[in-house]
């Protein structure tokens, strides 16, 4: 999305429900973004556009991840986001 003056807006994401589809998704885009927003810390060059990732969440599943964090595993890696 351009704002006119040629400067790409950043974006933000609200994942409605984290169950397993909506954690994993939106785990993916929290673990890439939040990895890309640590690189430019260190010097790395801006990327377009910032994601910033939000989840909606109730009930148990609201409990477990205040306490435990977002535990995201695929097959490349595995670790909390």
């Amino acid at each position: 999305m351009n704002n006119g003056a040629g400067r790409v807006r950043d974006w933000k994401v609200l994942v409605v429900g984290i169950g397993g589809v909506g954690g994993y998704f939106g785990g993916l885009l929290a673990r890439h973004y939040g990895e890309a927003r640590a690189a430019r810390k260190q010097g790395a060059a801006e990327p377009l556009r910032q994601v910033n990732t939000t989840f909606l969440a109730r009930g148990a599943h609201l409990e477990a991840i205040t306490e435990h964090g977002l535990l995201l595993n695929t097959t490349e890696q595995s670790g909390l986001v």
